[in-house]
């Protein structure tokens, strides 16, 4: 996405209502996570904010009726490292997501993002909010705020080693 683009879909995800989906995509955008590695995540054990570190050794396997934490995609446990304007945004949603589950009766389960029924986030429902409530010519999915996230890196001269061992 151009940065315009991803400013555009940002704005009317929050016009529309959708603060927590637009969390979530400026936090993929920021970090590169996969989805299943972003709705994974244990606020309380993978991330480090003295280091503005996410330790990313699963991932939330959405598919189905029932979901599953595998390892990350070819099995490479690894961690990244976040920028503050990250670091705000992930306490954002923590607050958010703490909120939630008190007003909810969810689990304590201290997942980063919850769906409406206190479970991790399924990609397909953040898909179908990024179908319904943007007006974008491009098609829009989760996965392209990874690409967004490579592309930024690429643009910046970071070497491809580097972004290879971040993303995974």
């Amino acid at each position: 996405l151009e940065r315009n683009e991803l400013t555009t879909i940002i704005k009317q995800l929050e016009n529309n209502g959708h603060h927590e989906i637009a969390r979530l995509c400026l936090i993929q955008t920021y970090t590169g996570l996969r989805i299943g590695e972003l709705v994974g995540i244990d606020y309380e054990r993978q991330i480090d904010f003295e280091n503005n570190s996410i330790l990313i050794d699963r991932s939330y396997n959405g598919n189905g009726k029932s979901g599953k934490f595998d390892l990350p995609k070819a099995n490479i446990v690894r961690t990244i490292y976040f920028n503050n304007e990250t670091k705000k945004l992930l306490l954002e949603q923590i607050q958010y997501t703490k909120i939630k589950t008190m007003q909810r009766g969810f689990s304590k389960d201290p997942l980063l993002f919850k769906n409406r029924i206190g479970n991790p986030l399924r990609y397909s429902s953040v898909n179908r909010i990024l179908k319904n409530n943007l007006d974008m010519e491009k098609k829009i999915t989760t996965h392209i705020f990874r690409h967004t996230f490579i592309a930024y890196m690429i643009e910046q001269g970071t070497p491809m080693e580097l972004i290879a061992k971040h993303v995974g």
